[in-house]
């Protein structure tokens, strides 16, 4: 049975924009709100990304980061302004700051 990366790490979606021409999805992993390239978020779950037995999956999740294209600020927030959030998470400046959405 395959299932997406959405399902592969339990993640919630939180809005989905285009914007210049990427389609792009907001979503929070249950800490964070970031927003990544909606090709990455939507593929199919694949061996790369491998279920551990003890339930800890905090590197697999990592390394489906570090291997997706996710948005820079400026993107993030207009993708934010287009969900209708307040904020999200920088995926880019290295300690997930907050973004704020609003203008």
């Amino acid at each position: 049975m395959s299932e997406t990366m959405q399902e592969r790490f339990t993640l919630e979606t939180l809005g989905r924009a285009t914007v210049d021409g990427i389609e792009w999805v907001a979503y929070s992993d249950g800490c964070y709100r970031h927003v990544v390239c909606a090709d990455d978020y939507d593929a199919d779950h694949d061996d790369k990304y491998p279920r551990r037995e003890d339930g800890d999956d905090a590197d697999a999740y990592t390394n489906w980061c570090g291997d997706s294209m996710f948005a820079d600020d400026a993107t993030a927030a207009r993708v934010g302004r287009e969900c209708d959030l307040t904020h999200l998470h920088s995926a880019t400046d290295g300690v997930c700051g907050r973004i704020h959405c609003v203008e």
